[in-house]
């Protein structure tokens, strides 16, 4: 009988010798655990770089509303106070603190005031109401509102959904906004050097972060 090289056996070894080896259990299983561990290390890094930006995008959108707050006093030669009709006729003193949500009438008005339009975005055309509410007369626009600034119930919010947002105005002109007008707020000095202050309050259990346009 005639046999085969040796040296050639490995030539004519069976197909099925020559498959790769999978994977064991115990492999895959330490492959799980690695992938959880890198998993459970990344995860609270990219939360944390998340919210930063979310901050820093509230702050960005609150300080264009000042900008536009500061437009609107150079135009006018005061700051729009966003007051509803029933409010007109009580004078202001000192600092005027806004909850920018407590009414649909006050985020009405607030739009008008930086955009010469309603929230729908139909421009003003009706003058008893511009009238009525001291809001934008000349029907400027300050400002451009972004879908991103809305919930679905027609809230303004914050970069984290926050709807509880405040604006505080210095209506004396003295250039600063006491720590007392600041509600919900606790701060080490007495007043800021500002015209104009906005924040949103937090809420933790909501995961709303406290976030301040200074």
């Amino acid at each position: 009988m005639n046999r085969l090289p040796s040296a050639n056996l490995a030539a004519y070894r069976s197909p099925l010798s020559c498959r790769p080896r999978g994977f064991t259990l115990i492999e895959l299983l330490v492959v799980v655990a690695v992938l959880g561990i890198l998993a459970a290390i990344s995860f609270p890094v990219f939360s944390a770089v998340q919210n930063r930006a979310r901050v820093s995008q509230t702050r960005s959108q609150f300080n264009q509303y000042i900008t536009a707050m500061e437009g609107y006093r150079s135009e006018y030669g005061y700051y729009p106070t966003f007051r509803l009709f029933t409010e007109l006729d009580t004078p202001l003193s000192g600092d005027h603190h806004v909850r920018l949500n407590e009414f649909p009438n006050r985020r009405e008005i607030f739009s008008v005031s930086l955009t010469g339009r309603r929230l729908n975005g139909e421009r003003v055309s009706d003058d008893s109401f511009l009238g009525r509410a001291q809001a934008n007369p000349r029907r400027h626009e300050f400002y451009e509102f972004s879908e991103s600034e809305f919930n679905v119930d027609g809230e303004f919010v914050d970069a984290f959904g926050n709807p509880d947002i405040r604006i505080v105005i210095d209506t004396d002109y003295n250039g600063q906004i006491s720590a007392d007008a600041l509600n919900g707020l606790s701060l080490d000095q007495d007043f800021i050097r500002t015209g104009v202050a906005i924040y949103s309050v937090g809420n933790p259990n909501a995961g709303f972060p406290e976030v301040r346009s200074w």
